[in-house]
């Protein structure tokens, strides 16, 4: 978590995006970290995934879960007060920021994060290709490898560290790009017609765009292509 703080940002962005305009849920934050060894979180961690959520334009916020679970992963420290009900550290910074949303609830209500300047797409059918094929080559391996995810996160984490607004589209829902000044495609294996007339008018009009590798190389049912992207995308985009 403490490494990763973009994660929880780039869900929430994802979750917002995909309810266009209406209430997002984030619907469990944890309330601590599931290794038995390592440190409780404190109440700064606790007002940063609060904050973070907000920050993106969650408008509902579920802590997981109020009381640890007297068996399984979830026992011990995981919940925000202790098994007996005492409250704990993190149980007053949530007390704490329940007071704070309370105090501004027509600010937040009405709130919405910055524009993005770049949009960052998300394609389900080349996060499939990915899957599937990392899976094929280690199956117990296949949340460490998948490649995919990897690479989404890391162009997010990218932005997120240089302080660059990015939004996450799907790649179903690309018909306003023209307000963004970067267009990233991470990993998009598969390109379907109408995606391809999308980009490449983007690109006729002044857009620019970042594609990552295996772009285009994929057929709709997951079989690599003899060759690399078709001919008028490539001459678009670059000779690629």
């Amino acid at each position: 978590w403490r490494n990763h703080q973009y994660i929880l940002a780039m869900q929430d962005a994802w979750t917002c995006s995909v309810c266009e305009g209406k209430p997002a849920f984030n619907y469990e934050i944890y309330a601590n970290d599931y290794g038995a060894h390592n440190p409780d979180f404190k109440a700064q961690e606790m007002n940063d995934f609060y904050f973070t959520s907000l920050s993106e334009g969650i408008r509902g916020l579920i802590m997981w879960g109020v009381k640890a679970e007297r068996l399984g992963d979830e026992s011990q420290g995981i919940g925000i007060v202790d098994l007996d009900g005492k409250m704990t550290p993190r149980a007053l910074a949530v007390k704490d920021i329940i007071k704070f949303i309370k105090r501004n609830r027509d600010l937040l209500a009405s709130y919405t994060p910055e524009p993005g300047l770049v949009a960052i797409v998300y394609d389900m059918k080349s996060d499939m290709i990915s899957s599937i094929q990392d899976q094929s080559i280690e199956p117990k391996a296949a949340r460490e490898i998948y490649r995919y995810k990897n690479n989404l996160k890391g162009w997010r984490r990218i932005f997120w560290d240089v302080n660059i607004p990015s939004d996450l589209l799907s790649s179903e829902k690309l018909s306003n790009l023209s307000k963004y000044r970067v267009v990233v495609l991470p990993a998009l294996l598969h390109v379907s017609e109408e995606v391809k007339t999308i980009l490449c008018d983007y690109v006729k009009n002044g857009g620019k765009l970042i594609l990552d590798s295996g772009c285009g190389s994929r057929t709709a049912f997951g079989w690599a292509k003899p060759g690399r992207i078709d001919a008028d995308l490539s001459r678009i985009l670059g000779g690629l």
